[in-house]
């Protein structure tokens, strides 16, 4: 069992990495390994207690505690630093419970209310270049990531990749999200395109497959809206007014016209939040190659920044040459990405906000599953 914790404060880094390693022997840790103060990597034995049939189960608790500054801040100063916890939980002869998975929720908050009593919390100073005051908070702050959330934010649909993003994707920014193929590439998508029309936001999906747009064109046929750019586009999709479908991607004139129709066609009235999702570039790339995609991604992107579209697109960067890439690339505020891990455990999935301009977010790395994306 992998479980992950968070919590943000304005806090000194140095004593809070020595004020949580102490508290965390306490409790039955020994230290493994350590760069002091960015990681603490700890272990504990023993046993946990199934409460249904009160038997209990040698474990194993290997605990990674990270302590990261938010966006690019100095490191050893007080600032807002966000505390992980992840916990990878072995239970011999069998598996670890809700209760179990609760127990080491719980060992956080303690942690986090330990911080507090060790005063390891400072107020921030805050000084004016008009003034030779300097202002300080009245009163600490210790924040759960999930209430560190920055105004004007648009909901990737998963919480964990918000948490990252102080509450999601930068309204009218247009972010790259550059990952393999994968079942978590795809769920993310789909909780993207999910949650904008769920939330009744104008929501545009833009891809070689329909895959994750084909249920949502029927369920919200009056705010989400879907291109599907492939020669078997008619046997893949019905034929619907909120569907359009083109050939393939030889004629990215063609893309531009039917993305122009579409807009024409939205209701004018109807406010808030718009979301795009585009997931062809991999094909486009692979067709037109990087000065004629750079050329047409830039008018596109544009197109729907000045609609009021907050843009997610994605691509593999498997299948492309580095320098064609990075042609890409920088046409885009923000960059997520998602690669792959070999432990002892298996391969594993990690998601890191690897840039978002001119904006704050956290540098945290985050294990993802299928499970968790409600697979």
């Amino acid at each position: 069992m992998k479980v992950s914790k968070s919590f943000v404060i304005d806090a000194d880094v140095v004593k809070t990495y020595d004020a949580a390693r102490n508290f965390l022997i306490t409790l039955g840790y020994s230290e493994q390994s350590a760069i002091r103060p960015t990681l603490l990597v700890l272990k504990k034995r023993g046993n946990l207690q199934d409460p249904s049939t009160s038997k209990t189960a040698a474990h194993r608790i290997n605990l990674r505690v990270s302590f990261n500054p938010v966006g690019d801040l100095q490191l050893y100063s007080t600032t807002l630093l966000t505390i992980r916890c992840d916990y990878n939980v072995k239970v011999s002869g069998g598996a670890a419970t809700s209760s179990d998975r609760a127990k080491l929720e719980n060992e956080v908050k303690k942690l986090r209310h330990h911080l507090v009593s060790k005063k390891t919390i400072q107020p921030l100073s805050v000084t004016s270049s008009t003034s030779r005051f300097v202002t300080k908070s009245p009163q600490p702050k210790i924040l759960e990531v999930s209430e560190a959330v920055v105004s004007g934010r648009i909901t990737t649909g998963y919480k964990g990749l918000d948490d990252l993003l102080l509450g999601g994707i930068p309204e009218n920014y247009a972010v790259l999200m550059t990952s393999p193929s994968s079942d978590e590439r795809e769920l993310l998508i789909q909780k993207f395109l999910e949650t904008g029309a769920e939330a009744g936001q104008i929501t545009f999906y833009v891809a070689v497959e329909p895959g994750n747009g084909r249920a949502l064109v029927e369920k919200f046929p009056s705010n989400f809206y879907i291109c599907v750019c492939n020669p078997h586009a008619d046997m893949m999709i019905k034929s619907l007014p909120n569907v359009f479908k083109l050939k393939g991607v030889e004629s990215l004139t063609d893309i531009d016209i039917t993305l122009i129709k579409a807009f024409r066609m939205l209701d004018t009235s109807q406010s808030g939040p718009r979301r795009a999702c585009i997931e062809l570039i991999s094909d486009v790339l692979l067709q037109h190659h990087a000065v004629i995609t750079r050329k047409w991604l830039n008018g596109l992107l544009s197109q729907l920044r000045s609609r009021g579209f907050t843009t997610l697109a994605v691509v593999d960067p498997y299948m492309h040459p580095q320098e064609e890439l990075q042609a890409i690339l920088s046409l885009f505020e923000g960059e997520i990405m998602i690669s792959e891990k070999e432990t002892e455990e298996g391969t594993e999935k990690i998601l890191k906000i690897r840039k978002l301009y001119n904006q704050r977010y956290l540098k945290n790395e985050l294990n993802i599953t299928r499970e968790e994306l409600g697979f």
